[in-house]
């Protein structure tokens, strides 16, 4: 065998090797299973129901409320802030818990987070306590992906869409903007894993 072949079968190994790597990689990345949680919290009740998808069988718990999710891959749960629900299928686990801060509470009349931990993303929701302002806007900074998002509010109503998660803490820092006043809101923190 000459040096030339010698060099040729060892980039093959090489490829064989990176490609049997990634292939570990992708099993690896494909332990965790799906799971999307819509979290809607209403202040009237102070209740949070909790619907969303996952594989049929897993067990989705939170405080106080349990169910296995049938062929359909649904499920939907009551419960309270915090929530803290997690999903256990075949030994592996997914967990998210969400909170809101007492100041905070006092100017939502509801919330909606829609959270899809297969694809690390979000969105969140809105009803403020107020309806009549003047043009204003609600602005999101997510901390650990250093993104900014931004999102009008009309009648105290408002949505922000494709907030990034990342695995363990997520913390958001938000404002509302009036005009040329700007006034901040407590962080919200959650966790996805």
């Amino acid at each position: 065998m000459n040096r030339k072949s010698r060099i040729t079968l060892a980039g093959l190994g090489i490829l064989a090797v990176l490609t049997v790597g990634a292939a570990v990689l992708s099993t690896g990345a494909t332990a965790s299973f799906p799971l999307f949680i819509k979290m809607n919290y209403q202040k009237a009740t102070d209740a949070v129901s909790v619907k969303g998808t996952t594989l049929p069988g897993t067990v989705v718990q939170a405080r106080g409320a349990s169910t296995v999710v049938k062929q359909s891959g649904t499920y939907a749960l009551k419960t309270s802030l915090p929530l803290s629900l997690v999903a256990v299928k075949d030994g592996k686990i997914r967990r998210f818990r969400f909170d809101l801060p007492p100041k905070a509470k006092q100017h939502l009349s509801d919330l909606v987070v829609n959270a899809d931990l297969a694809k690390m993303r979000s969105s969140v929701i809105g009803q403020l306590t107020i309806t009549e302002h003047p043009t204003a806007k609600v602005i999101v900074e997510h901390v650990q992906k250093g993104t900014k998002h931004e999102g009008a509010i009309t009648k105290g109503r408002f949505s922000i869409a494709g907030l990034p998660l990342v695995k363990g803490t997520n913390t958001l820092r938000w404002w509302l903007q009036l005009g040329i006043i700007t006034s901040p809101g407590p962080d919200i923190t959650f966790v996805a894993e």
